[in-house]
C-alpha cells in the first residue's frame, strides 16, 4: 500500500511532457470511448423507458375519463401505441424521437415530441453556455491572481465570496438578483425575454441575470478547485528546477503550472458545464424562460410520460456527450491518458 502511494505521489509530480503514441493508439482511444458511449447511451434509455412504464396509473383513464367506452379507449390506445407489447413501446420510445412518419406524440399538447422539444432545447443550452462562458472568463484570472498571491487579503476575499456562493441554491441566488437588479436598480426586467432571432443584445441582457444565478456558485467552485491545483503546483519537483534554471515567474506560471494543471481543471469543467445544463431546467422556472424545465415541469404535471421521457433522454444524452468529449480533450491535454490505457490493454491481454 506504501509503495502504491508513493507511485502514485511520483506520477502526479511528474510533468506533463511528450510522449510518443501512433495513429493506431489515437483510434483505439476514440474507438473505446464510442463503444463505452454507445452502451451508456442505450442503457440511460432503458432505465428511463423502465422508471416511466411501472409508473402507476391508466393514462387512457386519465385523458378520457371513467365513463369512456370501449371503442373511444382502443382508438386511443392504438394512437399512443399502448396497446403494443413492451419491447415495441421501447423501440417506439426511441425511434419517434427522430422518425417524421411515426413519432412520438405528446399527450398534452397531442404534437410530435420531438418538434416540443427542439425549440426549447436552444434556449437550454445558449443559457447553460452563457454560464459557462462566465465561469471560464471569472474563475480563470481569480484562480491565478489567488494562488499566486496565496494567502494575501485577495486570496482570503475571494476564499470568503466562494464559501457564500457555494453554499447559496442558484434559484435562491436568482430571485435575490431579481430583488436587486430588477427592482432595485431597474437595470434588467425579469420574464422580459426576446429570442435572438428578434433582437440578439436584447437576447443575451435578458439571459444575463439567469445566467449569472446559474454561473456564480459553480465559478465559486471551480475558482477554489483550480486555485489548489495551482497552489499544488508551486511545490511541485518540477516547478523548483524550472526556478533554479533561471525561468522567469510568468514562464514557471503559464508553461509549467498553468500547464500541468490545466488536465484536472478541463476534467472540473466539464463536470460544471453537465451541472449547468440539468441547473438551468430550475432556474428557468424562477425567470420564467420558455425553455426545456418549463416543458418539463408541464410534462410531469400533466402525466405527459412521452414527452416527459423524451425531455429526460435528451438531458441524459447530452451529459453523456459531455462527459465522452472531456475525456477526448483530456487525452488531447495529456497523451498520458492513452499510453496508460494502451499499457493497460497489453496487461490484460497477456
Amino acid at each position: 500500500m506504501a509503495e502504491d502511494k508513493q507511485q502514485e505521489k511520483k506520477i502526479n509530480n511528474q510533468e506533463v511532457g511528450p510522449v510518443k503514441l501512433s495513429r493506431s493508439d489515437y483510434w483505439r482511444f476514440l474507438g473505446a470511448k464510442l463503444r463505452d458511449l454507445v452502451f451508456t447511451l442505450w442503457l440511460m434509455s432503458l432505465i428511463v423507458f423502465l422508471i416511466f412504464y411501472i409508473i402507476p396509473g391508466d393514462t387512457v383513464t386519465m385523458l378520457l375519463g371513467t365513463e369512456a367506452t370501449p371503442e373511444k379507449r382502443a382508438a386511443l390506445e392504438a394512437e399512443l401505441n399502448l396497446d403494443q407489447p413492451p419491447l415495441e413501446r421501447y423501440r417506439h420510445s426511441l425511434r419517434g424521437l427522430w422518425d417524421s412518419d411515426d413519432p412520438s406524440i405528446s399527450l398534452r399538447f397531442r404534437q410530435p415530441v420531438r418538434d416540443l422539444i427542439a425549440p426549447r432545447l436552444g434556449l437550454s443550452l445558449g443559457l447553460a453556455l452563457y454560464g459557462f462562458i462566465l465561469i471560464v472568463l471569472l474563475s480563470l484570472p481569480l484562480s491565478i491572481i489567488s494562488a499566486w498571491w496565496e494567502n494575501s487579503w485577495i486570496d482570503k476575499l475571494t476564499s470568503s465570496l466562494a464559501q457564500i456562493f457555494m453554499a447559496i441554491p442558484g434559484f435562491f441566488l436568482g430571485i435575490l438578483l431579481i430583488l436587486l437588479f430588477a427592482f432595485a436598480f431597474s437595470s434588467f426586467q425579469a420574464g422580459n425575454y426576446q429570442p435572438a432571432t428578434a433582437d440578439f443584445w436584447g437576447h443575451l441582457q435578458g439571459l444575463f441575470l439567469p445566467a449569472l444565478a446559474l454561473a456564480l456558485p459553480k465559478l465559486a467552485q471551480a475558482q477554489q478547485f483550480f486555485r489548489a491545483e495551482l497552489v499544488k503546483a508551486k511545490s511541485a519537483p518540477y516547478v523548483r528546477t524550472a526556478r533554479s534554471k533561471g525561468a522567469d515567474s510568468w514562464r514557471v506560471l503559464f508553461c509549467h503550472m498553468f500547464r500541468n494543471s490545466l488536465r484536472p481543471f478541463v476534467t472540473s469543467l466539464g463536470l460544471i458545464l453537465a451541472e449547468l445544463i440539468t441547473g438551468s431546467l430550475v432556474v428557468e422556472q424562477v425567470f420564467v424562460l420558455p425553455g426545456m424545465g418549463r416543458l418539463l415541469f408541464t410534462a410531469i404535471e400533466t402525466r405527459d410520460l412521452p414527452l416527459a421521457q423524451g425531455l429526460i433522454l435528451t438531458i441524459a444524452a447530452l451529459v453523456i456527450l459531455l462527459n465522452a468529449l472531456v475525456d477526448l480533450l483530456n487525452a488531447l491535454i495529456d497523451p498520458r491518458i492513452i499510453a496508460e490505457q494502451r499499457a493497460r490493454s497489453k496487461k490484460e491481454a497477456v
